[in-house]
């Protein structure tokens, strides 16, 4: 018998990320990423301002609609 549960049951959605305004971080921009590639690296960093996706190393990463997809705690 097939058992369905939520993806939420499963995974941390959009799980909480402490950045501190003002300091550089590693920015991952749509360009870093490749289709089908396992890995990603930022290949800049960026100051902090308040905006944007933030993620830990090992996050899984889905592409959004904004040129940048974040910075990495």
């Amino acid at each position: 018998m097939k058992r369905f549960i939520r993806l939420d049951e499963y995974a941390n959605i959009n799980p909480p990320v402490s950045l501190t305004k003002g300091k550089l971080y590693p920015c991952v921009m749509m360009e870093d990423i490749e289709p089908g590639s396992r890995y990603v690296h930022g290949t800049e960093r960026r100051e902090y301002t308040g905006g944007g996706a933030k993620f830990h190393t090992g996050d899984t990463l889905f592409a959004r609609i904004t040129p940048c997809l974040g910075f990495v705690a």
